[in-house]
């Protein structure tokens, strides 16, 4: 069972909402479950050979007769589509003539084929119709990977993620016995999550919170701030992993603290890590039992509390304790062993190549971009703080070597140095919550 907290604050009871209607290109409606799909000439196809094993670049409709059609639409920039062909080739050869799979994209063939020539993509051989308009049309989406059903005779049956194409579902569809798959359905992630489209939220929602477990298929997978005139009022999170939105609400109050928030600032203290991380399971296809989504809009007067509320329902509706607590760590501490100014920048273009590339340089820019740069860098486990006290913008060359002794020589021609030292820092906890049996038993 998934677990929903709704609150909303509705302005007024009574209100109208306009729906825009979707362009529609002349003599293509799109279709839905049930349709028959219309007998269409599919071109473009690679990798593709008839009922007679010819190759060829065109199929209808009506030549996957006595087949189960799946359209799967995806791109080469989506990687959550390409993490399934694995999967996909293995499903064609288990299910044979029984079953076909037909990748769609709307790329043109060159793209098409530089990919599959590419490291990323050579070991796949999957049929795929290239430079797509037409499928697209009939069965319109926002998100990919998007999945179309099509029986043996022809008609939609579902419409489905990714995630739906499995062994169990295909086995059902072609054996024609129903399954009951959730159809999935695109949402415009501009709106509060999950609110109906019969409400104008943008000038009427004045409170809204939702916190969901569990993968939504019609969602992308990632998070986006909510602004009015440049004013944050809102977080909204889309098939996101518990850390990724418990890390969202610490950045925003490290900032509020003045402070600045870096993985070196997290302790993580859960006892099974697979609950709150991106967590792989079969053809190493992310699990998406453990995503959520959550939507947090505030009034705009109390936008100073957002990331307060934040952490407060989180930490009421999940299994977990997050806070910011002041702890005595071992860090690395930049500081200047000299009077003599060796850092005062030329001036000219901005320029910042720390560390994609040896040598690196910073031109132009404030010490803490290298700061910045030294905490992103996961070979450096401590935290890393500036205790220079300098303040102009500064010229900087390094080998681009992480090693921390190599490291330091390259700052000691600036008459810097990193040293360990322990400081009191600003640290985001994240840690399992009591159960109640044990805060029992604790009791005297």
């Amino acid at each position: 069972m998934k677990k929903i907290t709704i609150y909303i604050v509705l302005a007024a009871l009574c209100l109208n909402f306009n729906v825009l209607a979707q362009d529609k290109t002349p003599n293509i409606a799109a279709l839905k479950i049930g349709d028959k799909v219309p007998d269409i000439t599919i071109n473009n196809i690679i990798n593709y050979k008839d009922n007679g094993g010819k190759s060829t670049t065109t199929a209808k409709i009506s030549d996957f007769k006595g087949k189960l059609l799946i359209l799967d639409f995806w791109a080469t920039w989506c990687s959550s589509c390409i993490v399934n062909f694995p999967k996909i080739e293995d499903l064609e050869k288990e299910f044979g003539s029984k079953l076909q799979i037909l990748a769609v994209t709307n790329q043109n063939r060159n793209t098409i084929n530089k990919f599959f020539a590419s490291e990323a993509g050579h070991k796949y051989h999957i049929t795929s119709a290239v430079n797509d308009t037409l499928l697209a049309k009939l069965f319109p989406h926002r998100l990919i990977p998007h999945c179309v059903w099509i029986s043996q005779d022809g008609h939609v049956i579902a419409i489905t993620s990714a995630e739906d194409v499995n062994k169990v579902n295909l086995t059902k569809a072609i054996s024609n016995i129903e399954s009951h798959l959730t159809v999935k359905k695109d949402l415009e992630e501009s709106r509060p999550l999950f609110l109906s489209e019969n409400y104008p939220f943008d000038s009427k929602l004045i409170y809204y919170s939702i916190f969901s477990k569990g993968a939504y298929s019609g969602l992308g997978s990632g998070t986006q701030f909510r602004k009015s005139n440049g004013i944050v009022y809102g977080r909204a999170f889309t098939n996101e992993v518990l850390i990724n939105i418990y890390l969202a609400a610490a950045r925003g109050l490290f900032e509020q603290l003045k402070d600045s928030y870096n993985s070196k600032r997290l302790l993580l203290n859960v006892a099974d890590t697979t609950k709150v991380l991106l967590t792989k399971g079969e053809y190493g296809i992310f699990k998406t039992d453990n995503q959520y989504n959550f939507d947090l809009i505030v009034p705009i007067a109390q936008t100073d509390s957002l990331y307060t509320r934040m952490l407060r329902d989180l930490n009421r509706y999940t299994d977990y304790f997050g806070r910011i607590e002041k702890r005595d760590v071992q860090c690395l501490v930049l500081k200047r062993t000299s009077g003599v100014d060796k850092l005062k920048s030329k001036g000219g273009k901005n320029e910042n190549t720390l560390f994609f590339k040896k040598p690196a340089h910073l031109t132009n820019f404030p010490i803490n971009y290298l700061i910045k740069r030294l905490n992103a860098e996961t070979s450096i486990s401590m935290p890393v703080i500036d205790e220079t006290n300098y303040h102009q913008m500064i010229d900087i060359q390094l080998s681009g070597s992480l090693d921390l002794d190599s490291l330091r020589a390259d700052l000691k021609r600036y008459d810097l140095d990193l040293v360990k030292e322990r400081r009191s820092l600003n640290m985001f906890i994240l840690s399992d919550k009591p159960s109640l049996s044990a805060d029992i038993k604790a009791r005297p």
